[in-house]
């Protein structure tokens, strides 16, 4: 117990001494205040650091300025290095949910990235919907020059539906797929093959072309097509050789055509 009190006044005496440091501290500081500064001073006055101009050399002056300007400069920089990071953050968790929506979702969907040459065109699909008809999608990107002289990029569109028995007389056997939701799944289809292929389907009992929609994007924009409850986005960029056109695609639908609840 006594060693207890000991304690106890040895604390009391430590706390004493602080508080007496703090006041002399606070003493000097006052006394070191211009003497033209009011007697009576909000405690935010005299809570807030002081900063005060000294006399500097033309050079030490000059040298100062520039360094400030150097660090605005880079805190400029970094502020709009941090909205593109944040931007393409933002892109990415968009993407990610559309390709973790097929655990949510009873839907069917394509994603794939392609580059694709003049006059070609790109097919993907090959999922079956639940009427049992095998479902593609092709695209044939066009570049194409406003009249302000910008160049965006046209694409155009076939959705079309191919009966189980029909798929091997159009052979488009490889394209068949046994997942609902594929990606880099595709083929690349010169202009002839593509003329030839829409023209038998047009010519086939079973197949059917079901959209022919046509989308202008400017180049890097991604734009969204919707019908019914056919969905397609596409990002479409100008190749560097400047006439292939690179595409990113992601087609979805329900696997029930005949369900549109969600």
């Amino acid at each position: 117990m006594k060693n207890k009190y000991i304690l106890i006044t040895v604390g009391i005496a430590a706390g004493i001494a602080v508080l007496v440091m703090q006041q002399q501290r606070i003493e000097r500081l006052s006394r070191q205040l211009p003497a033209q500064a009011p007697q009576r001073a909000s405690a935010r006055q005299l809570t807030e650091p002081r900063i005060e101009a000294r006399a500097q050399n033309p050079e030490e002056l000059s040298r100062l300025c520039s360094d400030n300007e150097e660090l605005r400069r880079r805190l400029e920089q970094t502020e709009k290095t941090l909205d593109a990071a944040t931007k393409k953050i933002a892109v990415l968790e968009t993407k990610i949910q559309d390709l973790l929506r097929p655990t949510k979702e009873d839907i069917l969907s394509s994603t794939l990235k392609a580059t694709i040459g003049a006059g070609s065109s790109l097919l993907t699909g090959g999922y079956q919907t639940a009427d049992g008809q095998y479902q593609f999608t092709s695209i044939r990107p066009r570049q194409v020059r406003l009249s302000d002289g910008r160049a965006v990029i046209e694409l155009e569109a076939r959705q079309f539906s191919v009966a189980p028995k029909t798929m091997n007389q159009l052979m488009l056997d490889d394209l068949i797929s046994g997942a609902g939701n594929t990606i880099q799944h595709g083929i690349l289809l010169k202009g002839d093959e593509w003329t030839n292929l829409m023209g038998k389907i047009s010519g086939s009992d079973g197949a059917e072309i079901l959209s022919a929609p046509k989308m202008t994007v400017l180049p890097g924009t991604q734009e969204h097509l919707s019908i019914g409850d056919y969905q397609m986005e596409a990002t479409a960029t100008l190749g560097a050789d400047g006439s292939s056109v690179g595409l990113e695609m992601r087609i979805e639908q329900p696997r029930d055509p005949n369900n549109t609840s969600k």
